[in-house]
């Protein structure tokens, strides 16, 4: 066919109705191809149609950004690139190739569009049979090469690849623009082309002579083609353009570029020349803009150091090319974020925003470009994250340097991350006077915390806290230095409740952190109850060794030692009253367990010899020899652990010689007390080792540290781990699915600090502080139920105390307590035992206080051995924070994840229907609680039911932006197999959504109850903030009735219902409670089991200082 003369355009923006009023520049182009005679028309607008087709307007398909502008230019040419860029295009879309390959004037186009801050997107070509050769704009640098992938995820069978390929995205089955392969290739805008021709006269041969009549009709067709695979990308771009605009957020091309490459299916890691960085993800893309994510943007001016770098031979584009032979220098700059991430961020470089140019001879002179140092981003000992940056200058004809001296040249960079606030740890008060600490008396406040003191724009800190009998935070001060490691306050005055205290960083460029986790401080204890007198100070040495445990049954058993003798003693009650101490044996550093019946057994040592010994009728049997060690030697660090379900344990411990000794461990069975034939784990020279620690997970498998010459190990059957150095003293423990070891480490000669580690389903944790890190000695730590602490420290001049810390919904809340300082002395070596219980569990403390002076100022002769029982929050085996990546191995079914900030409560998994989760390895002997955490900030309410294994179905609604617990007995029927299903279902609402699921193992009969009664289940939300006793429902009433309160604060409560006379009828709660909302139901029947009868009654609720009466009618 004769080539057409000129006519009248096919303009997009008005040609095709779903493409109206999106174009704001029209260039001179038809957008039609010819193959022989039949006109084929539609590829710039399929591609157009992709890009931005309106949305909501009832017809064809929606792009993927329905705001775009587009400016029409023509492709196939760097004269397009050039007409954009003077159009103020912030992102072209080049779904074309050139025909002419690499040239200099299409790598002109592209530098310069890329030094102007644009975005160049373009197809990697279409071939039948794919072979991997460049294909230009696409492999130019600074261009986002783009390949195709089928509907089912597969590379299309067209797409070319190569190692400058950036991302996939979807571009159909087929390219074949004849076939209609419907549902398999791309859907989008096209337009199909007729051309009719009129003879005027003349020589037929000669266009001139004809006259064209164009007709085009707007229509939809399936195609494929990495043409169409490209304006995804481009959209996604767009739209990220846009929506961090409208945010206030200002994306340059390269941040576009990475967003986009981080967020698709590699998770920022390359795949391979086909992929890429993957199938693109634009939700993942967009998310990337919100919270918890930050983008930080920043620029250097001037290098730390240059060097010459070899000599550059290049193009250089121009009026003319020529080729250029310069000096070629490298300029390296160090920077440091100036954000605190836990992680590490991702960081990239903006090379169109730098001054330097790239290193690569083809392009140098002519692109901007900057570069991270492979391998450089690292944490320093400040918590600040640091790398180095690099980019190139030249020297020209006449020695001057370009673009710029490197001693000049310009570092653009963005971080993104997720910025964490301050982690508190380690809270302590300390007496301000020379008086001991006792209630009443001033105290200087010391804490620590985990944050990149060095950030360039950390300003200062503020800090907050509120107490028991108000719940409104109050700054307490907000000029903290950015470099402080803990501070004072002087003349704190009385603590008479528990205080609670958060804080933020403040930084000068205007970012401020969320709150912190919230730490409280207890008042101190005021009474240590005496188990019994002893004439040695290390009555209760070492703390590897248990020296008090708490049974099934509630029993208290302690052993410790006295003069050359080793005792058993047990409590009368709680914890306040014991028996007089039996010996047991000659020898030192005892250990108890209970057996599976809960009979003491006991370990000891003599010399270098071990003994034990068991109860049987009431009575402990002969001590049985069991093991002699080397002569010369002498056993020490002596620990032990059994196995209650099968009576099998373990003895570790050290043969101490002059000349070396050895870290021991032997199985050992208590009830045939055979002579043992230990395996040496470690050897090492006199004095080598501390604390051989031992503990058993649930499936009995055995855990060990220690340390040696100053490094602490951890062992077990899967892995040896080096914990940390300068360390002594590990104690390691295990709960639930929680491995903890802690221990003493050095901080300066004979300055110890107490410091631990976690193992969870994902490995070991960092290492955290937990003693306060004021500069004072603190020693002799333990740990129970993965977070309860308790350790030895000098609180003052020769003075030390026995601190209690706990750690609970992963560190957001921590606590701490002075345990012995209210009679003074030296108090250490403590020894711990944990009782889960509900609603309140205890953890009962044994320790020996050595009393230097008493009051009168006599010399005291005798050490005490000291218990305190403390009443502590249950421990969840499964805490389960659903809402991150760390927890994922529990699910079994969800959409995504939400961050509304860094708590556990406002990180969640959401679904469209249902929520499905698995915790396994439970024990079928034991009962369950679960708790459940809600919160959502959807403009409505969700409804959604909780069931577990299908068993029963719990109601709850969450309204915005309201955290709302529920909690309930799991049935005993669900645990046959060892493992539950929990199941969230929404019922209305957008989502079904979850924060937290917490799992708390019990002793079957540990509420006293065989089934849930009215204190079983409840739901609490957190916007019960104050104490409410409200009416009973009905009343009048027959004789049954339901009673709601409302609870502030955590503490003792009491309900209960009298006559008139004021004689209790019916007591309904007396026990510890959680601050929430309660629903209490009353049957009509008084403790006896006796129906009242007909009256005006009166219910109280008392709980701390609030007390409320209300009436109630019984009316049958």
């Amino acid at each position: 066919m004769a080539n057409p003369t000129p006519d009248p355009l096919w303009e997009t923006a008005s040609g095709h109705p779903d493409i109206n009023n999106k174009t704001s520049h029209i260039a001179n182009w038809r957008d039609f191809f010819i193959v022989g005679n039949t006109v084929y028309g539609g590829h710039g607008t399929f591609v157009a149609g992709i890009l931005g087709a309106q949305t909501n307007n009832g017809i064809g398909i929606a792009g993927v950004d329905a705001d775009v502008r587009i400016n029409q230019v023509g492709g196939g040419s760097y004269a397009g690139i050039d007409e954009a860029r003077g159009l103020g295009a912030e992102i072209i879309n080049m779904s074309w190739r050139d025909p002419n390959g690499w040239n200099i004037a299409l790598a002109g186009a592209c530098a310069n569009a890329y030094n102007s801050d644009i975005l160049l997107v373009a197809c990697m070509f279409n071939n039948i049979t794919p072979t991997g050769n460049p294909y230009y704009p696409a492999a130019m640098p600074g261009v986002m090469a783009v390949g195709a992938v089928q509907k089912t995820g597969r590379l299309s069978d067209f797409s070319e690849y190569g190692s400058h390929i950036s991302v996939v995205a979807p571009g159909g089955y087929s390219t074949d623009y004849f076939k209609d392969y419907k549902d398999i290739n791309i859907y989008s805008t096209a337009c199909d082309v007729r051309i009719d021709t009129t003879d005027v006269g003349g020589d037929p041969k000669e266009s001139k002579y004809l006259l064209y009549d164009w007709h085009y009709t707007p229509t939809y067709k399936w195609w494929g083609g990495t043409s169409f695979a490209t304006p995804y990308v481009t959209g996604v771009a767009s739209l990220l353009k846009g929506y961090a605009k409208s945010k206030g957020i200002v994306l340059n091309n390269d941040d576009l570029r990475k967003i986009i490459e981080l967020t698709s299916s590699g998770n920022g890691t390359r795949i391979n020349d086909e992929y890429g960085y993957g199938l693109i993800n634009a939700r993942k893309a967009m998310d990337m803009l919100n919270a918890p994510w930050q983008l930080v943007k920043g620029k250097y001016v001037g290098c730390d150091y240059y060097s010459h770098a070899g000599v550059l031979s290049g193009f250089v584009p121009g009026s003319s090319d020529y080729l250029m032979a310069s000096p070629r220098y490298e300029a390296i700059k160090k920077i440091q974020l100036p954000r605190y991430y836990t992680t590490a961020p991702q960081i990239w470089t903006r090379g169109a925003q730098s001054k330097g140019w790239t290193n690569d001879p083809t392009y140098s002179g002519s692109k901007k470009d900057c570069q991270i140092v492979d391998g450089t981003l690292t944490k320093n000992s400040d918590n600040v994250w640091e790398c180095y940056l690099k980019t190139y200058t030249y020297k020209n004809m006449s020695g001057s340097y370009v673009p710029t001296n490197p001693l000049l040249a310009e570092f653009a960079y963005t971080a993104l991350g997720v910025p964490q606030p301050p982690q508190m740890v380690s809270p302590s008060l300390r007496e301000a006077t020379a008086s001991k600490a006792v209630p009443g008396t001033n105290y200087d406040l010391w804490f620590g915390w985990y944050y990149a003191w060095g950030c360039p724009t950390l300003e200062r800190y503020e800090v907050q806290m509120h107490t028991d009998a108000s719940s409104i935070w109050y700054t307490l001060r907000d000029d903290i230095s950015p470099n402080a490691l803990g501070w004072t306050i002087y003349d704190f005055g009385s603590v008479p409740s528990r205080l609670y205290l958060r804080m933020r960083a403040i930084h000068n460029d205007g970012y401020v952190t969320p709150w912190s986790n919230i730490v409280y401080i207890d008042s101190p204890n005021e009474d240590d109850p005496i188990v019994a007198e002893s004439n040695t100070p290390e009555g209760t040495a070492y703390s590897n060794g248990k020296k008090i445990i708490v049974g099934s049954d509630g029993k208290i058993h302690a052993v410790f030692a006295s003069g050359e003798n080793v005792y058993y003693t047990s409590s009368l009650d709680d914890g306040e009253t014991w028996t007089s101490p039996v010996t047991v044996g000659l020898g030192k550093r005892p250990a108890i367990e209970l057996t599976s019946v809960n009979l003491p057994t006991i370990c000891w040592n003599n010399g270098n010899r071990l003994y034990s010994t068991k109860m049987a009728s009431g009575t402990f049997e002969e001590p049985q020899l069991i093991y002699t060690g080397p002569e010369g030697t002498e056993i020490s660090y002596l620990a032990y652990v059994l196995d209650q379900n099968t009576n099998n344990s373990f003895l570790g411990w050290v043969d101490e010689g002059a000349s070396g000794s050895s870290v021991l461990i032997s199985t050992y069975n208590p009830s045939t007390s055979a002579n043992l034939a230990p395996t040496p784990i470690d050897q090492g020279g006199a004095d080598a080792f501390k604390s051989p620690s031992l503990a058993l997970d649930k499936a009995g498998n055995l855990k060990i540290a220690w340390s040696h010459s100053g490094k602490v190990y951890y062992k077990d059957n899967s892995e040896f781990f080096e914990m940390g150095e300068n360390g002594i003293h590990p104690i390691v423990d295990t709960y639930g699915d929680k491995t903890t070891v802690v221990w003493q480490e050095e901080i300066a000669p004979d300055i110890y600090q107490i410091v631990k580690k976690t193992k969870g389903i994902n490995g070991w944790s960092d290492k955290q502080i937990i003693s306060c890190p004021d500069g004072q000695n603190a020693d002799f730590p333990v740990v129970a139920a993965a977070g309860q602490y308790v350790y030895s420290k000098n609180v003052k001049d020769g003075d030390y105390d026995l601190i209690y810390n706990c750690e609970y919904d992963n560190g957001w809340l921590m606590g701490t307590q002075n345990l012995s300082g209210a009679q003074g002395g030296i108090s250490r070596y403590p020894s711990i035992a944990f009782k889960q219980e509900w609603p309140k569990s205890k953890l009962y403390v044994l320790w020996t206080e050595e009393m230097p002076t008493v009051k009168g100022g006599t010399k005291a002769i005798i050490s005490l051995i000291k218990n305190y029982k403390m009443t502590v929050d249950p421990v969840p085996c499964n805490y389960i924070d659903v809402g991150t990546e760390e927890y994922n191995s529990y699910n079994l079914q969800k959409k995504g994840t939400y961050y509304y900030g860094p708590q556990p409560e406002y990180t969640i998994d959401y679904h469209q229907a249902e929520l499905k989760y698995s915790i396994q390895n439970l024990d079928p002997a034991k009962k369950y609680r679960i708790k459940v955490v809600y919160y959502q900030e959807t403009d409505a309410n969700i409804k959604q039911t909780l069931t577990v294994d299908k068993t029963f179905n719990a109601k709850t609604t969450i309204k915005p932006k309201t955290v709302v617990t529920e909690e309930h007995w799991i049935p005993n029927s669900c645990l046959k197999d060892g493992q539950i299903e929990v199941t969230i279902t929404k019922t209305i609402g957008e989502y079904a959504v979850c924060s937290v699921i917490a799992l708390y193992e019990y002793d079957r009969d540990c509420d006293g109850k065989s089934t849930e009664d009215i204190s079983g289940s409840n739901s609490k939300s957190t916007a019960a903030y104050s104490y409410e006793l409200m009416q009973n429902y009905p009343n009048p009433n027959t004789g049954k009735t339901a009673i709601k309160y409302q609870l502030a604060q955590a503490g003792k409560v009491s309900l209960k219902i009298y006559n008139t006379l004021g004689q209790v009828v019916k007591t309904l709660v007396s026990q510890e409670q959680p601050a929430g909302l309660y629903n209490v139901t009353w049957d009509g029947r008084d403790n006896t089991g006796k129906a009242a009868a007909n009256g005006v009654y009166f219910y109280r609720l008392e709980s701390g200082s609030f007390k409320a009466t209300k009436k109630m009618v019984i009316l049958k």
